[in-house]
This record gives C-alpha cells, structure tokens and sequence, in this order.
C-alpha cells in the first residue's frame, strides 16, 4: 500500500509543530488557510492559524514537489519553515520504529563514506527536534553526536515521535537551512522566476527602435533589420489611426506623442494601458482599444516575429552574462563525478533536486564564478550503492527506480539482468551518475531538461516491465526492447539538443581538474578494451572472411580500411546465385557493424591521447559528446541492432580545430524539439509522472547506420575476399 501524503498533509503537520512551539494549549483551535490556489506543479503557500485567548497567531510557510517520480521511488517535498527542510515520504508507510532508524543509518552510511570530499546531508532526527528542544552545549556536537543526543532525549520524551510522522508513515526529514538546490540556482541564474517580466522591460527599452529609423538602420543583422522595419510599419499604421481618432474626439484633454507610444507598449506587453495619472473617459478608452486590436490582428505575424525577437535577445544576453557561472558549476558537476568514482559509490539519482550549492552566503552569487569558492552537496541517498563489494561479497541490488529525466532503462532492472548483458555491474552503475550528469550539465547551460522525449519510452518500458512480470515473461526481453527503444530516441534527442545550441555549448570551456581528466581518461581506456575485445569477437564469429590473414587483417585494419572495404563490396557485381548474393548481402551488414566498432575505438585513441596531457581544456560541447558517447558504447549493445552512432556527417571520425574529437555531432537535418517554444515561458516544475504512456517519435535503429558516405574518401588497400562456399 502506498502513502498518500500531499501537500495539505504537510502543512497541517507543521500546524501542529507550529501549535507546540508557540506553547497554546491542544485544545485551542487551529486551522490551514491556503493562500495560493492548489497547483501540483507549483509551491503552495499556507498560512498557519492557532488561537490565542481573542486573538489568531499567524505564520506562513511554503510547501512544493521535488522533482519526478516513477512510483518506485519515494516522493520529496521542498518546504520553507523558518529554513528550507525537505521531506521525503517513503513509497510504503514506515509504521516501525526501528525500520525507520534502518533507513535513517543506511543512508547516513553512504554519506559517511563520501567523507569531507563532498559535502552531504542525510536524514536525520535533529532536522525536526531542533525546532521543538535544543541542548546547551549543542554548538560544539558534530551531527553524529547530535543525532544521538536526540535518540537519547526521545527515550524520555516519547511522546513527541508522532512528529517523525505524517498521516501514517514515519517521514524523513532534511536540514538545507544553510544551502540553495542546484534547480533553484539554475532558475535564478537564466531569470525564469521573471521571465515575462524581462520581456515588458526588453521592449519597452526597445521602444524606440520602433519609432526611430536611425536607430532601426543601426542594426547590423539584416533579419532584425527587416522585422523592426515592419514593426515601424505597424506603428506607423497604429500611430496615424489613434491620431485621427483623438482628432476627432471631443473634450479629450492633450496628448502627447510618448503616451501614443506607450498605450502601444501596453497592449502588446499585456500591462495596464492607461496609468494611473491619466484621466480618460471611459469611451475613449474602449475606441482605443478596439482600434489597437484591430491593427495587431491584422499584423499578427510581424508582431509575432518581433516578440520573439526579443525573448531570443533576452536569452542570448543572459547566456553571455552567465558564462562564467556555468563554468563553475560544470567544472563542479564533473568535480563530483570524479570523488564519487574515488569513493567507488554511485548515487543513481543525481538531478538539480538532489544537488546542492554549497558556499559563503554574503559572496553569493559572485562565488560561482569560482569553481575553487563553492562545491556541489548531495542529498537523498535511497537508491545509491557501494561499488567495492565493500560487505565480502557481490554488489548488492540497489532499490530499482529512478527519476525519468535522468534515468536510464538499466535504473529499472535487476542486478542479474544487468550483469547477464553487460558483465560489469560497476561499470553501468557508474555510468548511471554519467547519464544523469549529462542531462543537468545541459540544465545547467539551458534551464530546462534534455531528454524530454526520451523519458517518455521508460513509461513504455515500465508498463511492459509489469506485464511481462504478471506474465512470468522473462525480463530480458523487455530490456533488449526497451534498450533499442530508449537508446535510440536518446542518440536523436541527444543530437538535435547540441545542433541546436552548438554556438553557446562551444562558447564554454572548462579547464579539467586532474581528477576529472583521470576519471575520463580511465573509462575511456576501459572502454576502449572492451570496444577491441567485441571487434575480436565480432570478426571471429562471422564465417564470410575465415582464413587467420583476413581476420587479423579486419581485426587490426583501421577505420578506413573496413570502410573501403565495406564501399568496394557494394559496388561489386552481385553474383548470379542467390546463395552467394546473400552472403554478400550479409558480409556488409557485418562490415558496417565492424565499421561502427572501429569508429568508436578510434574516437576513444584520439580522446585517451588528448587525456594524457596535463592540463587539459575542453568546451562543453566537447564534454558532453565524449560522455555520451561512453555512454552509449557501454549500454548499448551492437547485437541489438542498428543504431545511428556510425554515421558519417555526425563527425564521429573527425576532429575540430582543436584536435578534439568530436564524437557524436549533432545532425542539422533533426526535427526541431517541438518542445523548446513552450518551455520557454513555462516556468514551472515538471508534472509528476504517470504511467499513461505518450506516443514516442520513431527511433533512430530503423534507420541505417549509414545513410551518407563521403564520395572523397579514397578506397584503402585492404582486401578481404568473401570465401566460396
């Protein structure tokens, strides 16, 4: 049975602390008045009320989600009370005790193993209890010995355990009063709590430019020429109808040609038209109206094009104010990628809401700028696992779940299903913090998340997951499925995101800390000893090139020569007999499969060379197609198909001006995000997930690995006959 505990439930809990702290009696009435409408996607904000002889005592408090949930995992909620707590309500009710302390020591174990390394915060009894006693002496405890005091203060003071719960759960409870969640840093930086409101100011200032055709001339890019030319145009137009309608209205008193101006300003801003100080009858007001509507309707599209304008302005500017905090905080990121692999734990979880920003409050926000001022925390350690076998045994099976934005298939599946795939469970829980990492390095830069459509096929997956359960089907079918599906949706999402932002993505670089260029350079060459071990087991499974010579050719020939080999092979003519055509057919179905290994196995000689210098600068456009693309390599498996990783123009084989591989590029054929326009005034948290399954767009596997070859390229010398039969 799960816990059904929202919003009003949480406040109508503090309602009660709040009762015990301003010491009325338990009799006394008190009540929750909501003070703003009832949104999920949005804080809520109650105001606590409790009696007082003739008289109400008063005080706000403010409750809303953390991030998504599959259902699998608990839910979190953010609220300010006094300070920011976060409570995190378990998916079961906890209704034991010492359960509920089990839970409490188990995460408290994972923080204590990342150490003073990165800073963390567990759930923890005092969270609360402080708000209700305080020890003397409490200043010079360290939280382990805090924690215990209150342990020990609970054996006599029993009867305050009903506020470890909520309804009928025990409930976790976080201490953030000294931090700022990574989300709401990344909100703050790119302006979106206002902003609309940046756009009034935007053009507003603009103004001018719409009645001033020096100004308009100014401009040097001829696109923004064209759109204020037009708006001059519509101004123009507005200009001389409200002109001929103030002309013939009787008893107007005098206006000026800037209040013109800002009547215009008004209506397509959507603010107030006439200002307080302006005394105009009523029926004026209404013609006006009538009269600037029908202008705009009548140019709607130029009006359009000249909003967006601005918002585009809005963005670019604020993108290049804000260089050098997303900077330090991708620097950071990969700062706790690299500790966390020190630590040898995967947190399986990572997002803007399980992260923190960890600094000298009075230097906030100048510290970010700094990666060497400020660090990144942790918070919410339910699914995070030990990866050194540290109990004598084998790594144990971490909770199965995860958040969808940042999640993969292999969150949702067994340990024995993962070792059975990939042989290394350590390797892909690490890889999990990677992927997941990814997702909020492109938060960090955009404001909003990247694999949006790619977290609908883990709804898919998840569905199947349950029915092939209740089937006794066995898992493996739909992971292979499920992988083909969500891999290829994330390859094409992954591509259009960097096509699409490739100006601003390459326009920051990060300087690589020595433990981030290690952590790099150790998986790539990880990952490329497993890359040529499956390049020898590809070519000694096939039978169409048996002789020793030909498979050592194939298996030490380079990139090129497989794929003038695999071109040759494709002009030849085919043979008259239907046995030999589909060997031939088959030979290079098996060429462009040995082609994508040796693209990647390139890519990662390339990239380890790059590594082993000692300072190492990258943009993060560099960044993130090399983590991808390890990414990928590891949790997709050749023999699950075609997957568009291989392709030519995504410049895999190439390098920039650099010497930097690329890795995979972005594609500038890719459907636009439909996405991006409504996000960009949609300011509010993602909706909880449901397991109501979205139509997902095809998926990059029907497609061919290769659907472009580069006719320049000269065919190498490597011959490699298909063997009669």
């Amino acid at each position: 049975m799960k816990s059904k505990i929202g919003k009003l439930q949480i406040a109508n809990f503090f309602l009660d602390l709040y009762k015990l702290q301003s010491g009325r009696p338990k009799t006394n009435d008190a009540e929750v008045r909501a003070v703003t409408s009832e949104k999920k996607e949005k804080d809520s904000i109650y105001e606590l009320r409790v009696k007082s002889e003739d008289r109400w005592l008063k005080r706000r408090m403010s409750v809303g989600r953390l991030g998504e949930s599959t259902g699998s995992k608990s839910l979190c909620y953010k609220v300010v009370y006094d300070e920011l707590i976060v409570i995190k309500i378990p998916v079961k009710p906890i209704t034991d005790f010492k359960d509920y302390l089990n839970h409490i020591q188990k995460e408290s174990r994972i923080a204590a193993r990342l150490g003073k390394d990165i800073e963390c915060v567990s759930p923890g009894l005092s969270a609360i209890f402080k708000r209700i006693h305080r020890f003397q002496d409490e200043a010079r405890l360290d939280s382990v010995e805090l924690e215990k005091r209150y342990l020990m203060w609970l054996d006599d003071n029993y009867q305050h355990l009903k506020y470890l719960r909520i309804g009928d759960s025990f409930v976790f409870f976080m201490d953030l009063s000294k931090y700022m969640f990574l989300s709401s840093v990344i909100s703050e930086m790119h302006q979106k709590d206002d902003f609309e409101g940046k756009v009034v100011e935007e053009i507003g200032h603009s103004s001018s430019l719409v009645t001033n055709a020096s100004e308009i001339r100014a401009k040097s890019d001829d696109e923004e020429d064209l759109i204020y030319s037009r708006m001059k145009q519509l101004y123009g137009l507005y200009e001389a109808k409200v002109q001929f309608l103030i002309k013939h209205y009787q008893g107007l008193p005098p206006v000026s040609g800037y209040d013109i101006q800002n009547w215009f300003i008004a209506y397509i801003t959507g603010t107030p038209l006439i200002s307080k100080d302006q005394v105009l009858p009523e029926s004026f007001v209404s013609e006006l109206v009538e009269t600037i509507r029908g202008v705009v309707s009548e140019h709607g599209r130029e009006l359009k094009n000249y909003k967006q304008m601005i918002v585009e302005t809005i963005i670019e500017r604020t993108e290049i104010q804000n260089r050098p905090k997303m900077r330090g905080l991708v620097t950071n990121m990969l700062n706790v990628l690299a500790l966390l692999m020190e630590k040898e734990v995967s947190i399986r979880d990572l997002k803007p809401d399980n992260i923190f920003v960890a600094g000298e409050a009075e230097k906030y926000p100048v510290f970010l700028t700094h990666p060497d001022e400020f660090s990144l925390g942790l918070i919410d350690f339910e699914t995070a696992i030990r990866l050194d076998n540290g109990d004598g045994g084998q790594i144990g099976q971490p909770v199965i779940g995860g958040t969808p934005s940042y999640a993969t298939p292999s969150h949702f599946f067994p340990n024995d299903i993962l070792q059975n795939e990939y042989g290394s469970l350590k390797r892909i829980f690490f890889l999990q913090d990677w992927y997941a990492a990814i997702g909020i390095i492109y938060n960090i830069m955009k404001s909003r998340p990247l694999f949006v459509n790619t977290r609908k096929t883990l709804h898919k997956i998840l569905t199947m997951r349950r029915a092939f359960v209740e089937k006794s089907i066995p898992l493996t079918e739909v992971f292979v499925y499920g992988g083909k599906l969500f891999w290829g949706v994330a390859y094409q999402e992954f591509k259009a995101a960097l096509s699409r932002d490739e100006h601003l993505f390459k326009s920051v670089a990060v300087t690589l800390p020595d433990n981030v260029r290690e952590m790099i350079h150790k998986t790539i060459v990880t990952e490329r000893s497993q890359i040529q071990e499956s390049i020898g087991m590809t070519v000694i499974s096939q039978a169409f090139f048996d002789s020793y010579d030909k498979r050592k050719s194939l298996i030490q020939g380079s990139l090129k020569d497989i794929k003038g080999l695999r071109k040759r092979m494709e002009r030849e003519k085919k043979s008259e007999k239907a046995s030999i055509r589909e060997k031939q057919r088959k030979a290079v179905v098996f060429l462009k499969k040995l082609e994508y290994l040796k693209t990647q196995a390139e890519h990662h000689d390339r990239m380890g060379k790059l590594l082993e210098k000692s300072s190492v600068q990258m943009t993060v456009f560099q960044i993130l197609e090399i983590m991808f693309q390890i990414v990928v390599s590891s949790m997709y498996k050749p023999e699950w198909g075609k997957l568009d990783m291989a392709n030519e123009g995504s410049g895999h084989a190439k390098s920039n001006d650099s010497g930097t591989p690329n890795g995979p590029g972005p594609d500038t054929k890719s459907a636009p995000d439909e996405n991006v326009e409504k996000t960009r005034f949609d300011f509010a948290n993602e909706p909880t997930v449901v397991c109501e399954i979205d139509q997902v767009p095809v998926n990059a596997q029907d497609k061919d690995m290769e659907s472009q070859d580069i006719a320049s390229d000269e065919d190498p010398t490597l011959v490699c006959d298909i063997d009669e039969e």
